[in-house]
């Protein structure tokens, strides 16, 4: 990713809705990190690690085992999409604890 790069712009919405959450944290420092051409572009983990056999997702950062393991080896564009895919995932739980 060039330091000119920017985060998607669709990546906003659904993290403000999530404003108190330690993911949405996570994906103001990425949109910044990302903004200033900082690479990579930094995890999406809030060192909760912890599967959910329900949903086969991380209780923390919503990623996949697969998206997990693959982070370190995934380029930035594929790590942008990752976190598209975390941010939709969460919604619906930052949703529930805000009725």
């Amino acid at each position: 990713m060039s330091a000119r790069a920017t985060a998607p712009d669709d990546l906003a919405p659904a993290a403000a809705g999530a404003a108190a959450s330690p993911l949405a944290a996570r994906a103001a420092l990425m949109r910044e990190a990302v903004r200033q051409g900082l690479e990579p572009v930094p995890s999406p983990c809030v060192n909760v690690c912890r599967m959910s056999a329900t949903t086969g997702l991380c209780e923390g950062c919503f990623r996949t085992i697969e998206e997990i393991r693959h982070w370190s080896r995934t380029p930035d564009a594929g790590r942008l999409a990752v976190w598209e895919q975390v941010l939709a995932r969460s919604a619906p739980t930052a949703a529930a604890h805000t009725d």
